[in-house]
């Protein structure tokens, strides 16, 4: 029997996932040590991901404890999360999803590098991408340098790599349930854990992630499509800095929340130009300086305003 890690555990969510499921909790099995539990979540799954989950706890390795959780109903994946909250104290909780293979040493290397420090609240790592059929898309990114302070974070320049996460506890426990609205889930997480200590990251692929599958994915093919894209995604991240701020207060972090504000003045304006808010660009600068947008930002928005109204036909 292989060393249990008493203070780590793995949680796998899963929906829809019958394809990949398989590979994704026989993974855990592979690892060089195991979590005091595995714990797989089925949200309430229509195809036959349930019954594949059954068949292959049932050839589980002795002495890996596992508990399989089944939705009666869908309830979506940040409340799969929220499940989590008060259920650990003091305990590494390493995430997968349900198409995602974590590589035999992501448990262990993960845990070591979190056990260094206390300070240590969230442990990510590159990853390399793999389609739908498990082929080998593309590697780790080389170049990529992990910078976690309030102005990487605010201006979404740390990529947050949730599919790799382990996360402390008390990022569960310490603040409130994350609001169901929230897709990235991932950008919570990167600032509770400056909130609370820091964040590291591996600049090793510890996972392998199923490439353009999921709710996540993104499209943008048409010139419609790239402005409903664009739409999207500042949807998305509006929603991200309300939970942000949320928790920046609970936590009396006011220079991050002065941030998150200044960020959030300037998305409100993006997502007012792809809405069709400004018949011209005149009228885009106009809002621009009249709304007290930071200089900064100029160029950036007249990038985006280029694209808009070439876009926009």
């Amino acid at each position: 029997m292989k060393k249990i890690i008493d203070d780590s555990v793995v949680a796998i969510f899963t929906y829809k996932q019958q394809e990949y499921i398989e590979a994704a909790i026989d993974s855990i099995y592979n690892q060089t040590v195991w979590p005091k539990t595995l714990y797989i979540f089925d949200d309430c799954s229509p195809d036959n991901t349930g019954e594949v989950i059954d068949s292959v706890v049932e050839r589980a390795p002795e002495g890996l404890s596992i508990e399989v959780i089944k939705n009666d109903v869908n309830v979506g994946l940040v409340s799969q999360y929220n499940k989590l909250i008060g259920k650990f104290d003091n305990t590494l909780v390493v995430i997968q999803a349900g198409d995602d293979v974590s590589k035999p040493h992501r448990l262990e290397t993960q845990y070591g590098l979190w056990k260094q420090s206390p300070d240590v609240k969230l442990v990510l790592s590159q990853f390399d991408k793999i389609d739908q059929n498990g082929h080998f898309v593309s590697g780790r990114d080389i170049n990529e340098k992990f910078e976690h302070s309030i102005p990487y974070i605010v201006s979404r320049k740390v990529t947050p790599a949730g599919c790799t996460a382990a996360i402390d506890s008390d990022l569960f426990n310490e603040f409130s349930p994350i609001r169901k609205e929230v897709i990235n889930e991932d950008r919570i997480f990167i600032v509770r854990s400056l909130l609370k200590g820091k964040s590291v990251k591996i600049m090793e692929s510890l996972i392998d992630y199923r490439y353009n599958v999921g709710i996540s994915t993104l499209e943008s093919e048409s010139k419609e499509k790239y402005i409903s894209t664009w739409k999207t995604t500042f949807a998305r991240e509006l929603v991200d800095i309300s939970v942000n701020i949320s928790d920046c207060q609970a936590m009396g972090h006011d220079e991050f929340i002065k941030a998150l504000k200044e960020r959030e003045k300037y998305i409100i304006l993006l997502s007012d130009l792809f809405h069709g808010q400004f018949d011209s660009k005149f009228s885009g600068y106009l809002e621009f300086f009249k709304r007290g947008i930071n200089l900064a930002k100029v160029f950036s928005f007249r990038q985006k305003m280029r694209r808009y109204f070439k876009n926009r036909g």
